[in-house]
């Protein structure tokens, strides 16, 4: 994959986002795109977005249909997870 189309499936908006009636986010489904494990600043930076959501008290699915890369070689549920 061309590192241009790579940067083009990451921008996308691979997510569906809940709300409450009130407007507030309360949950988000995230869908991994290749994108997302292009680089190690990639697989950083997607990880740093989800704890914020975490952190933010916003419920977090992520799906991962992608197989590992050798930049997530356990999966990206394993990034930041000691080895």
């Amino acid at each position: 994959m061309a590192r241009a189309e790579a940067v083009g499936y990451a921008r996308k908006a691979n997510r569906i986002t809940v709300r409450h009636p009130d407007g507030e986010v309360v949950a988000i489904l995230e869908i991994i795109s290749p994108g997302n494990k292009d680089s190690r600043h990639a697989v950083r930076q997607f990880a740093r977005k989800a704890v914020e959501y975490l952190h933010a008290g916003v419920h977090l699915l992520i799906v991962d249909l992608f197989p590992p890369s050798r930049r997530d070689p356990q999966g990206i549920r394993n990034e930041g997870s000691p080895t």
